[in-house]
């Protein structure tokens, strides 16, 4: 999980942070920037992000043969 921070340039700051769910099974970085990449084409004034939690499913050569 991380989150994303807008800004918008007025006579006070502004702020709002949003909350974006990503996962990819190739890497933790391949999967912020695909969650970045497609927040971008909805939210605009995307001026940082905050990975929060890392996530990852191990699954050993039993529990594949067991499946």
């Amino acid at each position: 999980m991380w989150f994303v921070t807008l800004s918008r340039e007025t006579k006070m700051a502004v702020a709002s942070v949003t909350k974006i769910t990503s996962a990819l099974p190739a890497s933790f970085d391949a999967a912020i920037h695909e969650g970045l990449a497609r927040a971008s084409k909805t939210v605009r004034g995307i001026t940082g992000l905050y990975a929060v939690e890392e996530k990852a499913s191990v699954q050993t050569e039993r529990s594949r043969n067991i499946a």
